[in-house]
């Protein structure tokens, strides 16, 4: 009796095992997506902007038109995002300025795929569980029923000003309208507000398809130039931080240029000066080997993004190689053959 139950417990056992074993395979996974969805959110607002600039690539190259109806089917497009996989009815990619920033929160992780949302005035719509009435992953911030012009918010201090990457909700002069684009900050040299959107004006090209770069535009207009703004969607957790400090260090035989700030997606080049008889022997980015010249007089690091190290390490130069050149003998006489002369 005694080893039948031994072997009855025994068999629990590992049933309960293998139970747990099954459930943290369930568990596990989930952490790790919440986990990554978290770091995801908390990325710099110019990452946040980059995925936006992406959508929109992706979307232009997908050849999509223009819609304006808030209820059209888009769910297989967000799921697949490729024209391939879509049914005869949805083969002709449409979309409207909810679903693009729909697909936008989608790629950011702060709408789960296949959900969407559009503005009206000062409220959020929705009629079913794939739209989003609210979300607790940005904050809705309501600035006038009438709008109030972007220039005048870009001044604010506080809450109620616009910031760069929030979506915002834009009307007409009598409060009226249903348009949401995301603010992009001012455009470089021209020093012009930059929006990234999909609406009904001039963003199509002559056959009827949204051109990129109209998507991402700075140009004047009832949504480009400088529109009027009821509600602000602001998503928690961005970083605005528009400069990363770069620090360096070196090994012996040699110096590099000290620490600077960069601008974030800039690439930074540092002088590096071995010493006499000494060459660049390998290069890291916070502890990443990157390309380098043995060489050069610099190492570049590209694309930052964060707060950065770069160190360099050196070591002896292999010899320097003597050209071979043969030597004409001169004969005693003192003079060459004439054939030799020239």
């Amino acid at each position: 009796m005694n080893s039948k139950r031994k072997y009855k417990r025994g068999i629990c056992r590992t049933l309960i095992v293998v139970m747990m074993v099954g459930l943290m395979g369930g568990v596990y996974p989930m952490m790790r997506e919440n986990q990554a969805c978290a770091f995801t959110r908390t990325m710099n607002v110019n990452d946040w902007l980059e995925q936006c600039r992406m959508v929109a690539i992706k979307v232009s190259n997908e050849k999509a038109k223009y819609h304006g109806d808030p209820g059209s089917p888009t769910k297989k497009y967000d799921k697949n995002f490729n024209r391939k996989h879509l049914t005869k009815i949805h083969r002709r990619v449409q979309l409207n300025c909810a679903d693009y920033a729909s697909w936008c929160l989608q790629r950011y992780k702060v709408l789960p795929v296949g959900q969407k949302f559009w503005v009206q005035g000062q409220s959020i719509e929705g009629k079913d569980k794939k739209k989003v009435r609210k979300n607790k992953k940005f904050q809705q911030i309501k600035i006038a029923k009438k709008g109030v012009y972007a220039s005048t918010l870009v001044k604010r201090k506080g809450t109620k000003s616009l910031k760069k990457g929030d979506l915002v909700s834009v009307v007409k002069k009598n409060g009226k309208g249903h348009h949401i684009q995301i603010y992009a900050g001012r455009e470089e040299g021209t020093g012009k507000m930059l929006w990234y959107m999909v609406n009904n004006g001039s963003i199509c090209d002559k056959n009827g398809y949204l051109k990129l770069s109209r998507m991402l535009r700075t140009v004047n207009g009832q949504y480009n130039g400088n529109p009027r703004i009821a509600m602000i969607l602001r998503i928690k957790g961005l970083n605005y931080t528009e400069k990363f400090k770069v620090t360096t260090s070196h090994g012996e035989h040699g110096t590099i240029a000290g620490a600077r700030w960069v601008k974030w997606g800039k690439d930074a080049e540092f002088a590096v000066t071995p010493e006499e008889g000494y060459e660049i022997a390998g290069a890291t980015v916070n502890g990443k080997a990157i390309e380098f010249d043995p060489s050069a007089d610099s190492v570049t690091v590209k694309n930052v993004r964060k707060i950065s190290h770069v160190r360099v390490e050196f070591r002896e130069a292999p010899p320097t190689e003597v050209p071979d050149e043969t030597v004409k003998q001169i004969p005693e006489g003192g003079n060459l053959n004439p054939e030799e002369k020239e």
